[in-house]
């Protein structure tokens, strides 16, 4: 659901900056990236999150993997 939130955002993005494009004049372009703007901010947002969030799911997986590495060596201990 929030996939198909995320592709209808990006949608009316790009078409709003299309719009500009199509016209060719500057002034045009300035007033469909003026138009887009809000719809671009959530979307860089929205990239920031996704980016911490994987940020945040590799740094717990090498705390993980360094916990394990710790209870292998005290099991090699305790049995020696």
């Amino acid at each position: 659901d929030r996939l198909k939130e995320r592709n209808g955002l990006m949608k009316s993005v790009l078409e709003k900056i299309h719009d500009g494009l199509r016209e060719g004049t500057a002034e045009q372009l300035r007033s469909s990236l003026e138009q887009a703007s809000p719809e671009l901010k959530q979307c860089v947002a929205s990239c920031k999150h996704i980016a911490e969030t994987a940020r945040h799911q590799s740094n717990f997986q090498n705390e993980n993997e360094e916990w394990f590495l710790v209870a292998r060596v005290i099991d090699r201990v305790c049995f020696i």
